[in-house]
């Protein structure tokens, strides 16, 4: 029993003794970390510009460009800024002729969810194509897609629906169907078969350079093709992306690398006047700086793509040739179906590539995503800048197809040919089924 109480105390004073000098290094601590607060007082002019320092420098260096701009945002600078924007914005919107547009939705594949945004066990409620898909991830890590109504009673799975296994389970009546048959496996309240009839509505679905794939077409027709795997993805830095959501028809878009006669016009004007320059900036941007942009549009090898060249170089104080070589970009357009472009970028500065893909979410509105990777000897400030100077160039574009209508017997002249040849091209992914919105404008009061 003595042994036991002087092991006790010997027990107490060594831990007696360690904890002393614990003690002692935590008040060290804590007088340093006062220490600092009182510097910070002192001096929170220098203290907020040393944060602001680092946080830019981490801005600039660790974190890809992520911008993201609504309908509404880019297009309407004419309109008054403030709260009622956005219901001007619509307005307009509903009253608009649209023209002779051509069908909605075209047939192919695209790119509805991009890959980082879907983890394992995770569902998605994507409206797009006329469609509402749940998109999900089961654990083997395959991307699946589905229509999003349970075939019992019509609940969302992609609202509250569990992903088990390879399955996605309705969060109603727990009816599980397979993500790659979309066939029911279990009914967890029923003793009975399952019905025949309780088959789920599946898409074929690929993934690939960062976006989740579903096959569309209106007739339910099987794909003949699918889109490339780019090895660059995998080999460049990812540098960052763009989102902007459009109000045109999806074939508006596809037609804009084969209009060669818009390039001098709407991108000439030196980007960086911005996204919507007025035409003050425009005039007098005109003697300092320009763009100069030369184009050229081919049909593919393969019968789904086409190859657009724009060859673009800055005349800044009508420059010397080695400021223009140094201000020089080649950019290859590499149309994919209906809705993806991967273009090949070159500069004096290295190569990049960027995939974009174009998602009819309505008949009048599409969404579009940028995303860009660029050898690793590109900064990343500059990829960030290249990225937005882009943007800004996408955003006239914007501009002009915000409002527009589309005109199916344009006049043309010989030098709008690409543009001709670009319909025909475009053509073959409309099917007896497309969906063909009419004009909903009423101007008729």
């Amino acid at each position: 029993m003595n042994l036991v109480k002087s092991g006790s105390v010997v027990s107490v004073l060594v831990g007696s003794v360690l904890l002393v000098p614990l003690l002692l290094l935590a008040y060290s601590q804590c007088i340093w970390i006062i220490q600092i607060i009182r510097l910070i007082q002192q001096h929170w002019v220098i203290s907020s510009f040393l944060c602001l320092s680092i946080y830019l420098v981490h801005w600039l260096f660790l974190v890809p460009l992520d911008l993201n701009k609504k309908v509404e945002d880019v297009g309407w600078k004419y309109l008054p800024s403030g709260k009622l924007k956005a219901q001007e914005v619509n307005r307009i919107r509903k009253y608009r002729e649209i023209g002779d547009t051509p069908p909605s939705y075209p047939n192919g594949w695209f790119g509805i969810v991009e890959s980082r945004n879907l983890n394992r066990g995770q569902v998605l409620h994507v409206v797009a194509l006329g469609c509402n898909f749940a998109v999900y991830r089961g654990m083997s890590g395959k991307a699946y897609i589905s229509d999003a109504y349970c075939p019992h009673l019509g609940a969302n799975l992609a609202v509250g629906g569990r992903v088990r296994e390879d399955c996605i389970q309705c969060p109603y009546h727990n009816w599980t169907f397979k993500g790659e048959t979309g066939e029911c496996t279990s009914i967890s309240y029923s003793k009975g078969s399952i019905p025949k009839n309780s088959k789920l509505k599946t898409y074929k679905t690929v993934e690939r350079n960062g976006f989740i794939y579903v096959w569309f077409h209106a007739d339910q027709e099987l794909p003949d093709w699918t889109p490339p795997e780019e090895a660059k993805v995998s080999e460049y830095a990812y540098r960052g992306r763009t989102e902007y959501y459009v109000n045109c028809n999806a074939q508006d878009m596809s037609e804009n690398p084969a209009d060669n006669g818009h390039l001098n016009f709407v991108h000439d004007t030196a980007v960086f006047a911005g996204g919507e320059p007025s035409q003050i900036i425009e005039d007098w941007l005109a003697g300092v700086a320009k763009h100069e942009l030369a184009a050229a549009w081919r049909q593919g090898k393969l019968k789904h793509t086409a190859v657009s060249t724009i060859v673009v170089n800055m005349d800044l104080f009508k420059g010397s040739g080695m400021l223009k070589s140094l201000t020089k970009v080649v950019l290859i357009l590499k149309q994919i179906g209906p809705s993806c472009v991967h273009i090949d970028i070159e500069t004096a500065f290295g190569k990049g590539i960027m995939i974009i893909q174009n998602i009819p979410v309505e008949p009048m509105l599409q969404k579009v995503v940028h995303t860009m990777y660029t050898e690793r000897k590109w900064i990343q400030p500059l990829a960030k800048l290249f990225l937005y100077l882009e943007s800004l160039q996408m955003e006239r574009d914007i501009r002009i197809w915000n409002s527009k209508k589309y005109l199916s017997n344009p006049v043309l002249v010989k030098e709008d040919s690409s543009l001709l040849h670009h319909r025909r091209w475009f053509s073959q992914f409309y099917s007896e089924g497309s969906y063909r919105q009419k004009n909903p404008g009423n101007l008729d009061w």
